[in-house]
């Protein structure tokens, strides 16, 4: 059986304008009415001890993020033979922050979270995805093909889209830039916005609501693949260097033999009929062991980016 709790948006991250006018244009007419507004707690009834809490960072918005990962928290509910609670969060603290507290047993993360949560409370790496032959991806700066922006330099007084404060490619990257540049996001955009979400600073660039955007490459392929308007209607004009996939992980704490055998579920999904076409869909050729030097990038820029002052 599968549990499904949504979480509470941090809303100081957001542009309520902006989020509106996305849904407005399409981007989430179909969203369930959730009250986004109430944290909602795991309900007691549900913290049994022989579920297993799952949840799963936002890097994309919360109804894809649903579609994405249902099928295969499912699946691996199955192979242990216990249900399943599937924890959703809009932001990536929220995630970390249940993880610390063991509210959640393993989580899906971005891998800028990954390593705050190793450094601060020992969280562990389970499993990474495998795509396009690849343990590691970048991240993209975006602008609107149409608007006469070649350079990161040009978007100098525009409007500019980050993900979340704990991103990457979504935020210590485009930070990393501006670092170079001898400047910040307060003196070198004209405005800037948290989207939340990947697929929403996408979007937001491709429909024009804003002029750059800094962005998971990996969702912007995956999105490219599925709307053509939005190559048509963006340009790449930066890429970061490579880093680590977003990971699977475990809370510190967690159960060896458990965390043994979710492991080696992950690590053999591709081997099963059902768990290929739930990878399929995904985008994965399969999840295999990961390797923490794969990060050691992200924590020099991060690191370069906070003696500069962030």
């Amino acid at each position: 059986m599968l549990y499904l709790i949504l979480g509470d948006i941090m809303k100081k991250y957001f542009l309520s304008i902006i989020v509106l006018i996305l849904f407005l244009s399409g981007c989430g007419t179909d969203l369930p009415r959730v009250r986004w507004d109430v944290l909602e707690p795991v309900p007691q009834e549900k913290r049994e001890t022989t579920a297993l809490r799952v949840a799963v960072s936002s890097m994309t918005s919360p109804r894809e993020t649903y579609f994405l990962y249902q099928e295969m928290i499912e699946e691996l509910g199955r192979e242990l033979g216990m249900p399943v609670v599937f924890i959703q969060k809009a932001s990536y603290k929220e995630v970390n922050d249940l993880l610390r507290d063991k509210q959640v047993d393993i989580a899906f993360i971005c891998s800028y979270a990954y390593v705050m949560g190793k450094k601060e409370f020992g969280l562990e790496l389970l499993a990474v995805p495998r795509i396009n032959g690849k343990n590691t991806y970048q991240g993209y700066i975006i602008v609107r093909k149409d608007g006469n922006i070649n350079s990161f330099s040009d978007l100098k007084d525009k409007r500019f889209a980050f993900t979340d404060p704990m991103s990457f490619t979504g935020y210590f990257y485009p930070l990393a830039l501006l670092r170079q540049q001898h400047t910040d996001p307060a003196r070198f955009f004209a405005e800037t916005y948290f989207m939340g979400s990947h697929d929403n600073a996408i979007k937001a660039v491709a429909q024009g609501l804003v002029d750059g955007a800094a962005v998971d490459g990996l969702i912007y392929e995956y999105m490219a693949a599925k709307d053509r308007s939005i190559r048509a209607n963006t340009s790449i004009i930066n890429v970061s260097p490579a880093a680590g996939m977003p990971p699977l992980v475990a809370r510190p704490g967690l159960d060896a033999k458990l965390k043994e055998r979710i492991a080696e579920i992950m690590l053999n999904l591709h081997q099963r009929q059902d768990g290929q076409a739930i990878l399929r869909r995904l985008q994965i050729e399969r999840f295999e062991p990961g390797n923490d030097q794969d990060y050691e990038v992200i924590r020099k820029l991060a690191q370069q980016v906070k003696n500069n002052g962030y």
